[in-house]
């Protein structure tokens, strides 16, 4: 399994590119060295994921947040 960066790094192209691009190529190109922040619901997508696709990397790169007594 790859990891989401390894996956990024791929040559190819994603769904998300091809729209870009038939919008304007110049548009994809921009999009690819100006990446915007992911927003909380993509990043809430991209855990989500790894807890039900990649449990063993969700096990070694995200930790439990501790309870604080009131």
């Amino acid at each position: 399994a790859l990891t989401n960066d390894e996956y990024r790094a791929q040559k190819g192209i994603s769904k998300s590119e091809l729209d870009l691009a038939h919008d304007s190529v110049a548009l994809l190109e921009w999009n690819k060295n100006n990446p915007a922040p992911g927003s909380e619901s993509v990043d809430l997508g991209t855990h989500i994921h790894c807890a039900l696709l990649e449990p063993d990397a969700f096990k070694r790169e995200y930790v439990k947040m501790p309870e604080f007594g009131t």
